[in-house]
């Protein structure tokens, strides 16, 4: 029987062309081999055949072209074209030549960019490359503040019937009277160190709420006061901003939670800590600052979605869903208020780094690779984001960051480390000067370009690209059926969601799990 000769995978193929020479070497020393070995005529044939290098080698000796088989993305494809034309056509038929699928997958590892205007297909790009993660088993996080690119994902059939139990779908407006959890101070799992790093995390993320001053006082007030409190089992946001209110000026009595937290914090192991709380807690030089740190917590704990995804034990784990493969979604894109959003995606942005930190100290564990998708990062840019780019990910955290146009409401120093550590980046439109002078491509290069269309870098070490996205994810052409959605939402319901206490339930009409009205939009 004939044997099959398969094309040359993408990583091989770059290995061959930059050094074809040593290649056909290494090659001519075995058929040498077989030769003293007595092999001659067709039976040296036939045992050069059963090599696994002959069919590279006879490329190499009668097709390849030095100037149009580069070792790079291009001259893959082009490999492809001359050679296995079918195999070509077939790809550039269902829109994956050049795609995520048909790239070198330990680049994709490394971090990515992604910037496209409206219209642009910078979505469809993203569900490209969150297919290809679903379909190799890895782990994925969504957040998108639109709803967009995390309900078209939610609905791929891939997650109807037994898929259902991959997908996470987190959305606290999908079901009347139900949300899920995932408060910010459950940390039982978290060791002291690890709590440090997250109370200063979720202080940065207060610090970006609302437009009100934030001082170092203001700093020092929240970051001690979440010290405790991540010590402190079933702890909420609530009980913090209670814990805030002043002495009443005529009994000088505190909530009760004031009382609490002060006694916890002078038993603090951190001396800092607890020489704050037995000494300046209650002065009156923290006074202004308590009552700015307390309007911050009440402006995103009056937005009853918020609330309802923060308050009360966690329904999600995040350190064990990643662990077992999960695809994790936070639709973001019913609420609204872009600060109730931005504080709870920077949250469990914040959340996420805590599992990456304490990945670096289990040193004989072997860690889910995660891929963490961010749309629209002006939304929720943080220290942790900062954290991710520079240090995560050799611990297996892989972040994608997608947004409009290049350093978009990002701070100088931020842009700046979000295009210095990503290597993977991807660009299309008017607005991407600096994306594309990162890349080495002309300032011209991503105007022109159809919607779909991308300039592309695999890697700070290659040329530029075009790239065309997939056109069997396009729109809603991927998609399980209203019956098989309601299923997956009700087995969603059940693993991830509780009910809602009355006092900050959405007000929505009040179906059985069966009518799901709200989930044929997503």
């Amino acid at each position: 029987m004939a044997r099959e000769i398969l094309p040359m995978t993408f990583a091989d193929y770059i290995e061959i062309t930059k050094f074809p020479r040593d290649y056909q070497k290494q090659y001519n020393e075995k058929a040498s081999e077989m030769s003293r070995a007595g092999f001659r005529g067709a039976a040296h044939l036939n045992m050069s055949f059963k090599l696994r290098e002959y069919p590279i080698a006879c490329w190499l000796n009668m097709a390849f072209n030095k100037r149009r088989h580069t070792p790079s993305l291009r001259g893959y494809l082009s490999y492809l074209e001359d050679s296995y034309p079918d195999v070509f056509k077939e790809l550039k038929t269902t829109g994956v030549a050049g795609s995520v699928g048909s790239l070198d997958q330990k680049t994709r590892e490394m971090h990515t960019y992604i910037t496209g205007g409206s219209g642009s297909g910078k979505t469809e790009l993203l569900k490209s490359f969150v297919f290809h993660d679903v379909s190799h088993g890895h782990a994925v996080v969504i957040i998108d503040p639109t709803g967009n690119f995390a309900g078209s994902v939610a609905r791929w059939p891939e997650f109807a019937g037994e898929g259902a139990q991959r997908l996470v779908y987190l959305n606290p407006t999908v079901l009347a009277g139900m949300a899920p959890v995932l408060n910010p101070l459950d940390a039982a799992h978290l060791n002291p160190t690890e709590r440090s790093i997250l109370a200063n995390q979720l202080t940065d993320v207060l610090a970006q709420v609302g437009e009100t001053d934030w001082t170092p006082q203001t700093e020092t007030v929240a970051s001690a006061c979440f010290q405790v409190l991540l010590n402190r089992p079933g702890s909420t946001l609530r009980d913090l901003r209670l814990a805030l209110v002043e002495p009443d000026r005529k009994t000088g009595k505190i909530p009760p939670i004031a009382e609490e937290l002060i006694q916890l914090g002078k038993q603090h192991p951190n001396q800092e800590v607890a020489d704050f709380f037995e000494y300046e807690f209650l002065s009156s030089q923290y006074v202004s600052s308590k009552g700015s740190l307390r309007a911050k917590l009440a402006h995103i704990l009056r937005d009853s979605l918020f609330q309802s995804m923060t308050t009360g034990k966690s329904t999600v784990d995040l350190a064990r869903l990643i662990d077992q493969g999960k695809v994790i979604i936070f639709d973001l894109g019913a609420w609204g208020d872009n600060d109730a959003a931005g504080a709870f995606g920077r949250m469990v942005i914040a959340q996420l780094a805590a599992i990456g930190m304490r990945r670096r100290t289990e040193f004989n564990k072997r860690h889910t690779p995660v891929f963490v998708y961010i749309d629209e990062i002006d939304v929720f840019m943080c220290k942790a984001v900062l954290l991710f780019l520079s240090e995560l990910r050799q611990h297996g955290m892989h972040l994608t960051a997608a947004q409009q146009t290049v350093g978009y409401n990002l701070s100088v120093n931020d842009k700046r480390q979000l295009l210095n550590n990503t290597a993977i980046k991807f660009t299309s439109g008017a607005g991407q000067k600096e994306m594309l002078q990162m890349m080495g491509a002309p300032p011209e290069a991503s105007m022109r370009l159809r919607p779909g269309e991308f300039v592309g870098q695999w890697g700070p070490a290659n040329e530029p690209f075009k790239l065309a996205t997939r056109r069997d994810l396009l729109g809603k052409t991927r998609r399980m059926t209203d019956e098989e959605l309601r299923e997956t939402m009700l087995f969603q319901a059940k693993s991830y969601y509780t009910e809602i206490p009355d006092r900050f339930a959405v007000q929505a009409p009040q179906p059985s799990l069966a009518t799901y009205q709200r989930v044929r939009k997503i």
